[in-house]
């Protein structure tokens, strides 16, 4: 019993000292530069498909992530986080449907930075993926 009793005063005394000490006090405050009343987040969710008359049909489905910082009144952040699927399906006059076996998922992002040094001037560095023809639709 006395064993018992001087492992468990041991034990206290150790701790009081630990605690005096901050040994077990750790910084969990890993962004201290993010506030985040400057940071906006969004989401958006689309869906579309489409028939024509040659038999063939299309569908797309969107999820995006959207993310700003304001670092400043002259310096922000914006980026874009979107998971695509797509594919394309067959379909006979009976209107049984086969699928082309093309149906894919993409993850794009897209980033922008926009930076106004004086009144007069402005700095834009942005990137999106684009499928050469100047349209949004860049996973066909």
């Amino acid at each position: 019993m006395k064993k018992i009793l001087v492992v468990l005063c041991v034990l206290s005394a150790l701790s009081l000292m630990a605690n005096e000490a901050d040994y077990f006090r750790p910084n969990f405050n890993l962004m201290p530069t993010i506030n985040p009343n400057k940071l906006t987040i969004g989401h958006t969710l689309s869906f579309s498909s489409g028939i024509s008359s040659n038999y063939t049909s299309n569908y797309e489905s969107k999820y995006t992530n959207h993310i700003s910082y304001e670092f400043s009144p002259k310096l922000s952040i914006q980026v874009d986080l979107s998971i695509v699927n797509y594919g394309m399906t067959n379909f006979n006059k009976d209107f049984s449907i086969e699928s082309n076996g093309n149906n894919d998922t993409k993850l794009i992002p897209e980033f922008r930075m926009d930076w106004k040094p004086t009144e007069n001037s402005s700095v834009t560095i942005e990137f999106k993926r684009y499928n050469g023809y100047n349209s949004p639709r860049y996973w066909y």
